[in-house]
């Protein structure tokens, strides 16, 4: 079948990758100051197989009632990517046949200067998602079967995702770690280890993650969408089926789950203002969504369950039969999504809803004393210690080292300004804007600063 291109004796000097074992543990691949090599390769025909594709997405929904189609602003458009197969080598340990596809909505247009449709030639930097076990059943790499390649195109600093997981770690919500990859592709027959670039590495949220934060995998994990954040958890009547597409959950829930989630939907719907206060924490962890949400509206990131009502998991814990939020897809935090707003809007975005869109579900919830409260507590506290932008300014500087000499490797390749641009981002500088547009975007310090004195502002107004 496919043959393993093995490529170690190309690797750049210089650059010493570190080597995986096949009984790695998450703890130890997801480390951000380390930088390992993937090698991905694909015969002519699998890569033709992988193209973008043009579906029916009604139909796809009849014919399969019970289970989401994918969300996102190109599957709206009817795009699909379709699995092909590849051989893979991740740090020396080899899989002969894994499952490959593109992945992502913005951030694989920005790689392809927006082009929906078009064939993807393999030179193009686009982000890659890897199933282990797509089509060998129980193929993994220590627990992990998903390795998810995130692209940063957009983020000069490759940080936003690997700082932003960690301050909501570090606030005690459960959040994906990530490490670094240098990606290396062959085409068979037209071309041999031609390095697309360093990609960030994001622990996917799947059992081996519900198992080591909740002790349990057999909750229902939704990642629910809606667009214009309208109809986030609305009630939709007693028909499960009706909910699947909004609610999205990744395998069909038990009876009781799905039983459960309708009524939280019934009751975030048509309660009043006091049943819900009163209910709320029936089916919601308080704490950790006022933790979850307390670094989201700081980290002002527009492309969240803020304003594009998505890029968020929620899980349903079948120890409390409550509610836990976790974050997903932080490319564009500390303020750099520039679709909405300014750059100063998003500095001295609100610390309250409304924001830029009306978002029925948060402005409810935010009304709720409880929660309210325990959101302004958290908020203060990490804005005291966490958010502080000495604090994160620091995790830049310690940063930067470990990636740069990867940077100018895709710079060098690629023949691009992204060094340069890479180093203004750690210095703090500006950067001109890559996406949605001219002006400029700021990077995670000068950003930290400002948004800072905005929010401690804020909160001084209501102690």
């Amino acid at each position: 079948m496919r043959r393993i291109v093995l490529l170690f004796a190309l690797v750049p000097c210089g650059f010493a990758a570190p080597a995986a074992s096949p009984h790695i543990k998450a703890s130890d691949l997801f480390v951000t100051t380390k930088v390992w090599d993937a090698h991905l390769t694909i015969s002519q025909d699998e890569w033709k197989a992988m193209q973008p594709r043009e579906v029916d997405l009604q139909a796809e929904r009849r014919a399969h009632p019970g289970k989401a189609t994918r969300n996102g602003y190109l599957a709206s458009q009817g795009i699909d990517f379709p699995w092909g197969h590849a051989g893979f080598d991740f740090g020396g340990v080899t899989f002969h046949d894994v499952g490959v596809r593109f992945k992502g909505n913005g951030t694989f247009l920005n790689a392809r200067d927006g082009n929906e449709r078009g064939r993807v030639s393999g030179t193009e930097k686009v982000p890659y998602k890897v199933h282990l076990n797509e089509f060998v059943k129980g193929q993994k790499l220590g627990k992990i079967s998903t390795l998810d390649f995130r692209n940063n195109i957009t983020d000069s600093s490759w940080m936003n995702e690997a700082l932003g997981y960690r301050l909501y770690r570090d606030a005690g919500v459960p959040a994906p770690r990530t490490s670094y990859v240098r990606l290396f592709l062959t085409i068979e027959g037209k071309f041999t280890n031609r390095y697309l670039g360093l990609y960030s590495l994001s622990e996917e949220v799947e059992k081996e993650f519900l198992e080591e934060h909740f002790s349990n995998a057999a909750g229902t994990l939704l990642k629910p969408y809606n667009r214009d954040s309208w109809a986030l958890f609305e009630y939709r009547g007693s028909e499960w089926n009706d909910y699947v597409q909004e609610l999205d959950p990744k395998d069909t829930p038990v009876a009781a789950d799905k039983k459960r989630l309708m009524e939280f939907c019934y009751l975030f719907t048509k309660a009043s203002d006091a049943e819900l206060a009163r209910r709320l924490g029936e089916f919601v962890d308080l704490d950790e969504m006022a933790r979850f949400m307390a670094v989201t509206v700081w980290l002002s990131d527009g492309d969240s369950l803020m304003d594009n009502g998505q890029n968020f998991y929620t899980y349903l814990d079948p120890r409390t039969n409550k509610l836990v939020f976790i974050p997903w897809d932080l490319d564009h935090t500390f303020g750099q999504f520039p679709q909405h707003l300014n750059q100063r809007q998003r500095e001295e975005r609100p610390i309250f809803p409304r924001w830029y869109k009306r978002n029925p579900f948060l402005e409810r919830i935010f009304t709720v004393p409880a929660f309210r409260q325990l959101y302004v507590a958290h908020l203060t506290e990490f804005s005291r210690t966490l958010l502080d932008p000495k604090r994160l300014a620091g995790q830049v500087d310690e940063l930067a080292p470990y990636i740069r000499t990867a940077v100018a490797e895709q710079g060098r390749a690629a023949r691009t300004d992204i060094l340069d641009r890479f180093d203004r981002a750690v210095a703090g500088k500006t950067n001109s804007l890559q996406e949605f547009g001219s002006g400029d975007i700021v990077p995670i310090k000068p950003f930290a600063v400002r948004r800072s004195e905005f929010v401690n502002a804020q909160l001084r107004r209501i102690r």
